[in-house]
C-alpha cells in the first residue's frame, strides 16, 4: 500500500484508481481518498460475502441482502442493481452490481 500511495502522489494526471479486491479494505481506500490534492476515485471489486454495509435508509446489509433488496427499476440496461452505502471506516460509496 505505501508503494501505491507514493505511485499515486508522483502520477501527473490520474482522477481514478482502479483496484482489485485485495486491496478494497475501507482503510486502503481511505488512504487513497485522503489525498486531497488529488482528488481521486476509487473503482474496486468486492467479494460477494460477510461484509455488512449500511444503506442511507440505516439498513445493515451484506452484498447477498443487498441483492435481494433492490429493486431492477434502472433505466440503464447495463446495470443490474445499485445502491449508496456507507463503507467502514466512516467512507460513503456506491455499490453496482453489473450484469455478466
Amino acid at each position: 500500500m505505501d508503494a501505491l500511495i507514493e505511485m499515486l502522489e508522483n502520477s501527473i494526471a490520474a482522477d481514478t484508481v482502479l483496484m482489485d479486491f485485495w486491496f478494497s479494505a475501507p482503510k486502503n481506500v481511505k488512504r487513497i481518498t485522503a489525498l486531497k490534492a488529488l482528488k481521486l476515485h476509487v473503482i474496486t471489486i468486492l467479494k460477494v460475502g460477510s461484509v455488512k454495509y449500511t444503506t442511507y435508509d440505516g439498513k445493515t446489509v451484506t452484498t447477498k441482502g443487498i441483492l435481494d433488496e433492490i429493486k431492477a427499476s434502472n433505466t440503464d440496461k447495463s446495470i443490474a442493481r445499485e445502491l449508496y452505502v456507507q463503507l467502514g471506516g466512516g467512507l460513503q460509496g456506491k455499490l453496482i452490481f453489473a450484469k455478466n
